[in-house]
C-alpha cells in the first residue's frame, strides 16, 4: 500500500505499508490513536451513510472506506528544506532517488465513453425536467470513459499528468493492485485543531489562446449567471452541512466565488469556515458533510437517488476524497476529480468527468464541458482524442 499527497501544509506526504499494517474503516476510524492514518472514502460509501441501496459495482474495486498506518512515512513541509523520514533509515531517500524510472507506457489504449451524446443530451433535458417540477435544484452528471485492456505504468502516467495540470489536490494511491492518479485541483475539508475549512468548487471555462482572450473568458465565468447560480447553491448546501458538527453561528462563507486559475481551466471556487464542537470524532464529520455537494447537488439525498438511475456505473473512488489525519487529529481531504482509476489485474481503467445540471443548463454546452475535463486524461495516457 502506499499514498502520496500534499496539499497545504506538506509539499509531499507518501505514507508505504505492507499487509501488516494496521488498517481502518467506519468501525475502528471512531476509535481514533494518535498514528497518521492515510486513505480514501469511495464515493459510493455514501449509501451506507444515507440508506441508499446501489446495485452497480465498480470494476476498479476500491473499497468503501479505507484508511492505514504507514509504517515508513516521507515528510517534506511547506517553505521547508528539511526531510522527515520516519520508520525508515535515511538512506531510504536515496535508493528513492537513484530508483531507476519506470517502464514506458507504448501499448494503445482505447477509451470508450459509456454514454453516447445523443443519451447524455436526452438524460439532461430528462434531468431539467426534474428540477422544473421541484424534485430538486442542482444534480451533478457523471459520465465515464473507460478501457478494458489497458495497460499502463502508472507512475510514469501520473508524473505527465502532473506535469500538464499540476494542481493543489493532486496525489498518487496503490493499494494492492488497484490505483489512482489524481490532478484534483479542489478541497473537500480541512481541519486545524477546532477550525474548519471547505472550499466547494463549481463553475468552469477553458483557457484562452492569449491573454487577452484569457482575460475575457474569466469576465464571462465570473459574471455568469447560470456558473454563480451553480456554486451558491452548493455553498448553501456546505454551509447545512457543516452547521451539523460546528458551534451555533460560527458557520461563514469567508470568500464567495473567488477565481482561480489552473493550467487548462478557470474555476469558481468558494470558501467556508465553521468551528467544530468539542470531542467530535473524524468519522462523525464525515458522516455530516460526505459526500460533497459539488459532486451531487441539492438536496442532497433525492440528487444521489437520481444520479443512480442515469449513471450506468458506479463511480468507485470518483467523487469520493483521499487525504490524511494527523496524529493530533487534523485533517486534509480533497475531492476525487481530474482522476483516473487503474486495476492492473484486470486492466480495467476508468475516468469520469461530469458537471452541474440546473434548470439553466445547456445541454450542448454540459457535454463541450466534459469533453473539456477530459483533454487531461487523453493527454496524459497519450490518447488521441
Amino acid at each position: 500500500m502506499a499514498s502520496a499527497c500534499g496539499f497545504d501544509t506538506y509539499e509531499l506526504l507518501a505514507g508505504i505499508a505492507d499487509a501488516n499494517a494496521r488498517v481502518f474503516n467506519h468501525t475502528n476510524l471512531l476509535h481514533e490513536n494518535d498514528g497518521w492514518k492515510l486513505g480514501y472514502v469511495s464515493y459510493e460509501d455514501n449509501h451506507a451513510l444515507h440508506g441508499i441501496n446501489k446495485t452497480q459495482k465498480s470494476k476498479i474495486g476500491f473499497d468503501s472506506c479505507f484508511f492505514f498506518e504507514p509504517q515508513i512515512l516521507l515528510i517534506i513541509r511547506k517553505n521547508s528544506n528539511e526531510i522527515e523520514i520516519l520508520g525508515a533509515e535515511a538512506s531510504l531517500l536515496d535508493e528513492i532517488i537513484n530508483s531507476p524510472p519506470t517502464k514506458t507506457n507504448k501499448s494503445a489504449i482505447d477509451l470508450i465513453s459509456r454514454t453516447s451524446k445523443s443519451e447524455y443530451l436526452s438524460n439532461v433535458e430528462e434531468i431539467k425536467e426534474q428540477i422544473k417540477v421541484g424534485d430538486f435544484y442542482e444534480l451533478n452528471y457523471c459520465i465515464e470513459f473507460y478501457s478494458e485492456n489497458a495497460e499502463i505504468a502508472s507512475p510514469e502516467v501520473f508524473q505527465r499528468l502532473r506535469n500538464i495540470s499540476p494542481t493543489p489536490f493532486s496525489c498518487y494511491l496503490k493499494q494492492d493492485h488497484k490505483h489512482l492518479l489524481s490532478a484534483s485541483p479542489e478541497r473537500f475539508l480541512k481541519r486545524e485543531k477546532q477550525n474548519m475549512i471547505a472550499q466547494p468548487m463549481k463553475g468552469t471555462i477553458r483557457r484562452g489562446l492569449d491573454s487577452h482572450e484569457d482575460k475575457m473568458l474569466k469576465e464571462v465565468l465570473l459574471h455568469s449567471e447560470k456558473e454563480r447560480a451553480e456554486n451558491i447553491m452548493i455553498v448553501d448546501l456546505m454551509r447545512n452541512d457543516l452547521a451539523r458538527c460546528s458551534e451555533t453561528g460560527s458557520v461563514i462563507a469567508k470568500e464567495l466565488l473567488g477565481l482561480y486559475t489552473f493550467a487548462t481551466v478557470h474555476q469558481l471556487i468558494s470558501t467556508i469556515t465553521a468551528t467544530l464542537t468539542k470531542d467530535i470524532s473524524t468519522h462523525e464529520i464525515l458522516s455530516h458533510t460526505f459526500p460533497m455537494g459539488s459532486m451531487t447537488g441539492a438536496p442532497k439525498r433525492e440528487v444521489i437517488h437520481t444520479i443512480n438511475k442515469y449513471e450506468k456505473t458506479a463511480r468507485g473512488l470518483f467523487s469520493g476524497s483521499v487525504g490524511y489525519i494527523s496524529p493530533t487529529h487534523d485533517f486534509d481531504f480533497n475531492v476525487v476529480i481530474r482522476s483516473i482509476q487503474y486495476n492492473a489485474e484486470n486492466h480495467y481503467l476508468s475516468y469520469f468527468v461530469g458537471s452541474a445540471i440546473t434548470y439553466e443548463a445547456n445541454a450542448e454546452q454540459e457535454y463541450h464541458e466534459c469533453l473539456l475535463k477530459t483533454k487531461t486524461m487523453f493527454d496524459a495516457l497519450e490518447v488521441k482524442s
